[in-house]
């Protein structure tokens, strides 16, 4: 059976084939196939498996729309977003740290929303993404996501209407991630999440004993870090801060990141 199994392999056209002849000593072993590979030919490899931290059915109110009645009114909307995260790592830790922090993103994603005040889903959604899979922040704490995909959609748009769900819908990787990153003074980062006409978001981080005037025209959150502002008030992660704070804020002895939402800074930013 061997022998013929043999000369059936060597017969392969263009073909290699490597075997543990040491196995064919004894007569009743059977054989190891080590490497059966045709030549010039690229043997296809299953893509890598992927883990994913997903966040279903996540509905709040905000200003979002194009329509000037839409600007005028709050309407509800709905987020769906998975993450692809490495889960072995975490669930043999079990640091949260590790991880994603789905009441973090969820926080996130309920603040941009809801402060941005997007003319445009897409603005919205392309936002969420790049936040999404940027670098964490120094001290933020979550896993490097390395995918995502996430579906956005406004409910009662059309109602009273012909019907219908309007969404969007959008799959992205880490690479698609370009280097937005803007040193704008003395130890301040900003990273461009989304510059709409009307609307945009950012990651600012300051580095430690940094300190950053709040634009006017943008609400903050605080990501990671701590720090105090002109007005004496502590800042912790999870607090914000709204529009027109009119504060300065400093960053303590860990930093301090924060997401904004809000006008575009390019107008600010120049003058600084």
């Amino acid at each position: 059976m061997h022998l013929a199994l043999l000369s059936r392999l060597h017969a392969l056209p263009h073909s290699r084939v490597a075997f543990d002849l040491r196995q064919f000593r004894d007569p009743k072993a059977s054989f190891r196939l080590v490497c059966v590979q045709p030549r010039g030919i690229r043997m296809q490899h299953a893509p890598p498996l992927r883990d994913w931290v997903e966040l279903s059915d996540l509905r709040f109110d905000a200003i979002v729309g194009i329509r000037e009645n839409e600007q005028r009114r709050l309407q509800p909307l709905v987020v769906n977003i998975r993450m692809s995260v490495d889960i072995e790592t975490p669930a043999s830790s079990g640091s949260l740290a590790e991880t994603i922090n789905y009441a973090a993103v969820a926080k996130q994603v309920v603040f941009m929303g809801q402060h941005g005040q997007w003319r445009l889903l897409e603005s919205f959604a392309t936002s969420l993404c790049r936040l999404l899979l940027i670098d964490p922040a120094p001290g933020e704490g979550r896993a490097v996501v390395h995918a995502v995909e996430l579906r956005l959609s406004k409910p009662e748009a059309l109602r009273g209407k012909t019907g219908g769900v309007p969404s969007v819908q959008l799959k992205r990787e880490r690479a698609w991630v370009a280097d937005s990153a803007m040193t704008i003074g003395s130890g301040v980062e900003v990273n461009v999440l989304e510059e709409a006409p009307a609307s945009a978001a950012y990651r600012v981080c300051i580095a430690a004993g940094s300190s950053w005037p709040m634009p006017v025209d943008s609400a903050a959150l605080v990501l990671a870090g701590s720090g105090t502002t002109s007005d004496a008030s502590s800042l912790k992660p999870g607090d914000t801060l709204p529009h027109a704070a009119l504060v300065s804020v400093r960053a303590g002895a860990s930093g301090l990141a924060m997401l904004l939402a809000g006008r575009q800074l390019r107008p600010s930013l120049s003058k600084l």
